[in-house]
Formats: structure tokens, C-alpha cells, sequence
């Protein structure tokens, strides 16, 4: 939901106050979060995790395990494709002449997708194994982005965001099922710890790439090596399958 409002709002407050105003319009929000954070801190409980099993450990132990390298191998691409659209839509946009409000509306479409097919992952869940979504999921991802460049129009572009958001979006939860499940007993948090420390290095490294990328040959080369790389992905995941 926050997905969904926060690039309307941007979008609107943009283009009806001002880049400077904006900025301070949007800083309401953490202030608010910030202040109930604090006004209700007495009472958010502190839970003891389950006791790991003995002997010394090391995160090299969890990327050898198989299992969760082949999970890491896929989030991390999963990964890159949700951040390659935070960054690229709104320079694509401007190039091809949206206002910022439009801008905002056709990203609110791909979080109104993710929240949508996050209804339905129950059903999922019941029917369809973790590895098969991952599939379908990049294989989605990597189409829609090979048919961005081909949208010039807001119409074009909110569908391939919808599209994009329904692979993306239930992809994720999917792969922190499988992480969870190869986890050894106790170290769920380290898992996690390696795989945010993953994100964290997508979202550092892939705009300094894609930029310049898109800097010397456009954008179309910019969607068109990520959708090779999320069909890469499809491909390395259909392995697990078999």
C-alpha cells in the first residue's frame, strides 16, 4: 500500500509544489512513523529466537550449503529486477515526456500488482511448489522488460508495471519460503542478515551500472540486459525444478 501511495503522492506534490516542497511534504510521513515508534516503544516485546545448535560458527558455513546458495543465487536476480525499476521507470518516463504525476501513477500500478497477486498466494502456496513460481515469476519479469522499450505511451507502460508487479511481487515471498525452510535450526536471522547484505549491494551496485549503461547507449539496451539476465534466472531456476 505504501508502494502504491508514496509515488502518487511524490508524483502529485512534484508537480503541484515544486521538487523543494515536495521533499518536505514526504518528510511528514517518517516523522509520523518516527513519533509512534517512539510513543509506543515501551511496548514492543523483546522475543527470545530459538537456540542455535552448538559449536562455532560462520557465515561461509550457510554459502556452502547448496540449498541456500541456490536460493541466495535467486533472490539476488529477483532482486535486481525490482531495483532496476525503482530507478529506471521514472529517467525512462522524463526521456519519453511524462509529467512526474503521470510518472507516479504508472509506478503506483506496479504496487497495486504486488499487493494484488499477494491476495491470491495463499491459493498459490496450495498449489504451485517454490521453484516452479520462481520460474514463472522471472519469466514474467523478463518479458515485460523486454517489451519496455516498445511503450511510449502511459497506457503501454502502466500494463508492463502491472505485469511486472504480479511476477515480481509473488516471487518474493516464495523465495523467503525457501530460505526459511533450508535454514539450519537457529540461524534464520544470519540468513536473512546474508541476504539483505545482498540487497544492499544490488541497490548500491546496479544504478552505477545501468546508468551508465543508459548513459552511453539508451535506455532499450538498459531493460533489454535485464530482461536476459531475470531469463537467465528463469533458466537457473528451472534446473532446480528438474
Amino acid at each position: 500500500m505504501g508502494g502504491f501511495c508514496g509515488p502518487l503522492v511524490a508524483g502529485f506534490a512534484i508537480d503541484g509544489l515544486g521538487h523543494r516542497r515536495a521533499f518536505l511534504a514526504l518528510a511528514i510521513f517518517p516523522a509520523i512513523a518516527a513519533a509512534i515508534l517512539w510513543r509506543q516503544r515501551r511496548r514492543v516485546p523483546a522475543v527470545a529466537g530459538a537456540k542455535a545448535e552448538g559449536g562455532e560458527r560462520h557465515v561461509a558455513d550457510l554459502l556452502r550449503d547448496v540449498r541456500l546458495r541456490h536460493a541466495f543465487i535467486a533472490s539476488a536476480v529477483l532482486a535486481m529486477g525490482w531495483d532496476l525499476y525503482a530507478f529506471v521507470v521514472p529517467i525512462y518516463g522524463t526521456r519519453i515526456g511524462l509529467s512526474a504525476s503521470l510518472i507516479g501513477i504508472v509506478m503506483g500500478s506496479f504496487s497495486a500488482a504486488t499487493f494484488t497477486v499477494r491476495l491470491a498466494l495463499p491459493t498459490l502456496a496450495r498449489r504451485v511448489r517454490e521453484w516452479p513460481m520462481v520460474v514463472a515469476a522471472m519469466t514474467i519479469a523478463g518479458t515485460s522488460y523486454a517489451l519496455f522499450p516498445l511503450a511510449q505511451t502511459v497506457a503501454p507502460l502502466m500494463l508492463l508495471s502491472f505485469v511486472l508487479g504480479l511476477g515480481l511481487g509473488c516471487a518474493q515471498p516464495f523465495i523467503m519460503s525457501l530460505l526459511y525452510a533450508a535454514s539450519p535450526p537457529g540461524r534464520q536471522g544470519e540468513v536473512i542478515g546474508i541476504r539483505t547484505t545482498m540487497l544492499s549491494g544490488s541497490h548500491t551496485v546496479l544504478p552505477l551500472a545501468m546508468g551508465a549503461l543508459g548513459a552511453l547507449l539508451g535506455m532499450a539496451p538498459v531493460f533489454l540486459s535485464m530482461s536476459v539476465l531475470l531469463f537467465s534466472g528463469g533458466w537457473f531456476a528451472w534446473r532446480r525444478v528438474k
